[in-house]
């Protein structure tokens, strides 16, 4: 269970990288080439009239894609998928390091300093999602002129809570250790 944990959480983390250099690559491509790139896109998609990715969407104005709308969605899903990365990567080094593999290691246990503090990151990270999606919702709202039904994914920041709290029990169980340890 451990190494598919491992390898899972490692294929999803470089997935997530490579999505950031996709945002990143087609930020720049915008920059570079406005007028082309927005022409192509909306021919293309001319039957489409938003885009969606990880639960953030972005509508057309009379049918074609703005510089704002994809300038807004690219930059969602580059801070999406780089914090979608952080908390795989996070989810890796805790178990890399409960097995005694890093350079973070104290030793073979899943109660150690390090594992918790990247427990802690990785119930922050959840919880810093869904604000984040909020955030831009908020900014595309505002810069678009349109007022759209703004809205939180709470079921992130439930799992973020339950996250960090865990990472409490993984602080006690450190402790617990170190007194045993003074005690042999």
């Amino acid at each position: 269970m451990n190494k598919a944990v491992i390898i899972i959480s490692k294929i999803l983390e470089v997935g997530h990288w490579v999505g950031c250099g996709f945002f990143t690559t087609f930020i720049i491509a915008i920059a570079v080439g406005r007028e082309e790139l927005i022409y192509k896109l909306s021919d293309m998609n001319s039957h489409t009239t938003n885009v969606e990715f990880n639960g953030l969407s972005f509508e057309a104005q009379n049918g074609t894609f703005t510089v704002s709308t994809l300038i807004l969605f690219s930059v969602a899903g580059l801070v999406v998928c780089a914090l979608t990365a952080l908390m795989f990567r996070n989810l890796y080094l805790a178990f890399k390091t409960a097995e005694g593999r890093t350079k973070y290691s104290t030793g073979k246990t899943p109660f150690q300093p390090a594992v918790v503090k990247m427990i802690k990151r990785m119930g922050t990270i959840c919880i810093l999602i869904p604000i984040a999606e909020l955030i831009l919702d908020i900014i595309s709202n505002v810069t678009m002129g349109d007022v759209l039904e703004t809205s939180v994914s709470m079921t992130g920041i439930f799992i973020g809570i339950v996250v960090l709290a865990l990472s409490r029990f993984f602080a006690y169980g450190v402790e617990l250790q170190n007194d045993v340890e003074g005690l042999v």
